[in-house]
């Protein structure tokens, strides 16, 4: 149970940092609210479960974890994407899918590098 609360948590603060990051880049302070609802959406409905797989595979590996987990997070995020889009288009992928893509894969990857970051925290105190 601690484990999902605090992949919750590192959800919603990678949402908040994300839609932050997007609403400073774009300078459109007014979309961080509809940045934040998606973000933190995907995180905690796709991402939670999925970090939770994530990590089981990555203990299994011995060596390269890093690079491994970078990977599967890289996938990870690309995958989430397309459950959104499938969700969400009625259109199917349009000339947008790339960039859906690459804000994907940012926001896994920061989700990951928060939730080693509290590994990190936790594991020196």
């Amino acid at each position: 149970m601690v484990k999902i609360l605090k992949r919750v948590t590192v959800g919603l603060v990678t949402a908040i940092i994300f839609s932050i990051s997007l609403s400073a880049f774009g300078n459109v302070w007014e979309y961080f609210w509809g940045y934040f609802l998606v973000t933190a959406t995907i995180c905690l409905i796709f991402g939670t479960p999925f970090s939770i797989v994530a990590d089981h595979l990555i203990q299994r590996i011995q060596s390269y974890q890093y690079i491994f987990s970078v990977t599967l997070y890289l996938f990870g995020g690309i995958v989430c994407n397309v459950m959104l889009f499938i969700g969400l288009s009625s259109t199917g992928l349009s000339s947008t899918t790339f960039n859906i893509f690459v804000f994907g894969i940012i926001a896994s990857l920061l989700y990951l590098h928060l939730l080693l970051f509290g590994k990190f925290i936790s594991n020196n105190h």
